[in-house]
């Protein structure tokens, strides 16, 4: 019954967002915002309860979660500021409330709400890094918010998102998948609209970026999930991630700050060139769905364009070399000197991602072209070193 009534609200919410006011004045559409920012506050004490008793229920946190994500239109300017507080402390305090009753079923719709809040607000919050203007305050919220959630995701059971499990004998396979993506969703949210203080988020007591490279260092297990949904949205996170650390700068922040953010971000990189380069390519030779290898052969694109060899030459190697390549040392040559010329010129090679996709493909059958030295494998051979011949 409470999820149904909050469910109630956030659909009067949601409708008179949506509603045709192209027949009426300004100050009309201004009325009904204000209306509504009414009746959610008459009955804001209510739902804060409801968020510290109730939220480990994943109906009450659903419907929680639902309801602040269709409440953040209301929200025009710095005048309102306290009623998007008001939205961030519901959320904080449900989260919380999730994390410490072990139910990390509950937690996915309130993410969603944390990842739409970066979307509309992370842009404001990233300006105003280094300055106290009137979005400094919005950058706190912001930022207050994105720390709860990545702790509550923390304080929950232990997740294997490689075979979908969970330390809680009560939770099943779902709980990793829809978590997890979830926190990738979030995280690749603030790496397209606020990157800059992505890298460089921490908690008080740790190192500055501590928080995104936690976040990197759990992406390898991810890329190997057997959850499709789980690898593609490890994938897009590191795809945004990548493509906005090649054109970051600090140069506005003072010298002390700016030398930790960049040091942060190269050892934020440093893992991405080594841990996540090898499981993006020990993937696409155990990735279960066709759906994960394109994504995974475009990350590992992005990859060798933004690294020098020397970066990555090891981390190469040591995937090729690993028991998961199965198809010989002449494939292996291949799949490596086309890796190299990708990464050596800055574009890849025509072949490139016809190469992987084989690769791929004979990974997946036992028959004898899965095999060194099968049929597939000496026409796969066969094909390319004549190509490289040429």
């Amino acid at each position: 019954r409470i999820s149904h009534e909050i469910l109630l609200l956030s659909s009067i919410v949601r409708y008179f967002d949506q509603a045709d006011v192209s027949n009426l004045d300004d100050g009309k559409r201004a009325l009904r915002g204000k209306v509504l920012v009414t009746l959610l506050n008459r009955n804001w004490s209510c739902l804060k309860h409801i968020g510290e008793t109730y939220s480990s229920q994943e109906v009450v946190a659903e419907a929680i979660g639902r309801l602040l994500s269709d409440s953040l239109w209301l929200y025009k300017s710095v005048e309102e500021l306290s009623f998007l507080r008001e939205l961030s402390n519901l959320a904080k305090t449900s989260m919380l409330g999730i994390a410490k009753t072990n139910k990390p079923t509950s937690l996915p719709s309130l993410l969603l709400f944390v990842k739409t809040m970066v979307e509309l607000h992370g842009q404001n919050a990233e300006t105003s890094l280094q300055t106290n203007d009137e979005n400094s305050f919005c950058r706190e919220i912001v930022v207050d918010l994105i720390m709860v959630s990545y702790e509550a995701v923390r304080l929950c059971p232990r997740l294997d998102v490689t075979n979908g499990s969970s330390d809680a004998s009560t939770q099943g396979s779902n709980t990793s998948t829809d978590l997890v993506s979830s926190m990738f969703a979030t995280l690749s949210s603030c790496a397209k609209h606020c990157p800059r203080l992505l890298v460089v988020l921490a908690k008080d007591d740790q190192p500055l970026g501590e928080l995104l490279r936690l976040s990197v260092e759990a992406a390898p297990d991810a890329l190997k999930a057997r959850e499709v949904e789980v690898a593609l949205s490890a994938v897009a996170f590191l795809e945004m991630l990548i493509t906005s650390a090649s054109c970051l700068t600090f140069d506005d922040f003072e010298d002390t700050k700016k030398s930790a953010a960049l040091s942060a971000l190269h050892r934020t990189m440093s893992i991405i060139h080594t841990n996540v380069l090898a499981s993006s390519l020990v993937s696409v030779c155990e990735a279960a769905s066709q759906e994960v290898v394109g994504p995974t052969i475009n990350l590992i694109k992005s990859i060798l364009k933004h690294s020098q060899w020397d970066q990555i030459e090891g981390s190469i190697g040591s995937a090729l070399n690993s028991n998961q390549f199965k198809l010989g040392d002449a494939a292996r040559e291949i799949m490596f000197d086309n890796l190299k010329q990708c990464s050596m010129n800055g574009y890849p090679p025509a072949n490139f991602d016809g190469i992987i996709a084989e690769i791929w493909q004979m990974h997946q059958t036992d028959d004898t072209g899965a095999i060194a030295g099968g049929e597939a494998v000496a026409e796969f051979v066969k094909r390319y070193f004549r190509q490289q011949a040429t």
